[in-house]
């Protein structure tokens, strides 16, 4: 296939220059140890070093896998025709504005976004800015399941949760999910988190999935991407969101 041998060209491409970062930070980082006088001094230059290369090396990933997602992506188009994929064009905090599911934030950043009939998934990160440190907190970083319904639903919130491997709803949003436990299972498993928030607003379902699993699989720069498993991913978010929203 063409874009495996695209993408396996550019992945070799980022590990040389990976290399290059290591070499380049391990000789300064040696060289500082070797020749300084001072063990602070010693420390001093393994711990820049070590900033260096994992600064640059976090780069240099995250660089290939925004490629390698560009790439997949212009063929998903054909291949998941009833999806769409963008950037930065969700709509979760219209929700917030109703919803008290998060710590107070200043900032709302949206990234990927898949969006299908009556549900749409969002990579949402939510920051508070500490204003005498001069950063911001994260309060949310993950991401959020909204799904359409066509009943006309009275607003809640609620939490769902594995205990003991049972799932556990609890708050006003547990009848509503009750006969929902394989979908909402499926859900948790796929974004690797044990608990999400359940809110209803104006109809709408939402699931907050704080510290959840990127969207997209993420590339590994040493060995190969099938990119069937990026294939895979989409395909079972997309089957559990549509059972999820067949269901209210």
């Amino acid at each position: 296939m063409l874009e495996v041998r695209v993408l396996e060209y550019w992945r070799k491409r980022y590990v040389k220059q990976a290399v290059i970062v290591g070499v380049l930070a391990g000789s300064s980082a040696g060289a500082g140890v070797f020749f300084a006088p001072y063990f602070l001094v010693k420390v001093l230059a393994l711990s820049l070093g070590f900033v260096f290369f994992y600064v640059m090396f976090k780069a240099i990933k995250d660089d290939f896998q925004a490629r390698f997602e560009g790439a997949l992506l212009m063929d998903a188009v054909l291949k998941f025709p009833t999806l769409s994929f963008d950037i930065g064009r969700g709509n979760g905090e219209d929700a917030l504005l109703s919803q008290s599911v998060c710590p107070a934030y200043s900032v709302y950043e949206c990234f990927n976004v898949i969006s299908g009939q009556n549900f749409s998934f969002e990579e949402v990160q939510l920051l508070e800015d500490i204003r005498f440190l001069g950063f911001a907190l994260p309060v949310f970083d993950g991401v959020i399941l909204r799904l359409n319904t066509t009943k006309d639903l009275s607003p809640a919130q609620g939490t769902v949760k594995f205990f003991n491997k049972k799932l556990i709803f609890t708050g006003e949003t547990a009848p509503l999910l009750q006969e929902l436990k394989s979908e909402v299972a499926s859900l948790l498993q796929h974004f690797a988190v044990k608990e999400a928030k359940v809110c209803v607003d104006n109809s709408k379902v939402y699931f907050w999935l704080d510290k959840a699993q990127k969207l997209y699989r993420q590339t590994k720069l040493f060995s190969y991407n099938p990119p069937s498993l990026f294939d895979k991913k989409i395909e079972a978010l997309q089957t559990t969101a549509k059972a999820l929203a067949d269901k209210f």
